[in-house]
């Protein structure tokens, strides 16, 4: 078992199908890279934003780390087939 940081919880993600994205850039341009994923891929894909809407971000690297247009961050929302 391990034990979380002060201040976290965790959160458990359901199986199932997302789309996802990978972006390589400043935190500053996600939103865009959403804006992209679910405004213009979305509706053309055959894919519809699963009833839960859940999604969300994995961030890949640290920003302490490496400058910031080397983070890299994965964007995924859970998706249903129309």
């Amino acid at each position: 078992s391990t034990t979380m940081p002060s201040g976290l919880t965790e959160q458990r993600i359901p199986a199932g199908e997302y789309a996802s994205t990978l972006y390589v850039g400043p935190y500053e341009g996600l939103p865009d890279v959403w804006a992209q994923l679910m405004g213009e891929w979305l509706p053309s894909s055959g894919y519809r934003v699963a009833d839960d809407g859940l999604s969300y971000e994995l961030y890949l690297n640290d920003p302490t780390q490496v400058p910031k247009e080397q983070l890299r961050t994965e964007l995924r929302a859970a998706v249903v087939r129309e």
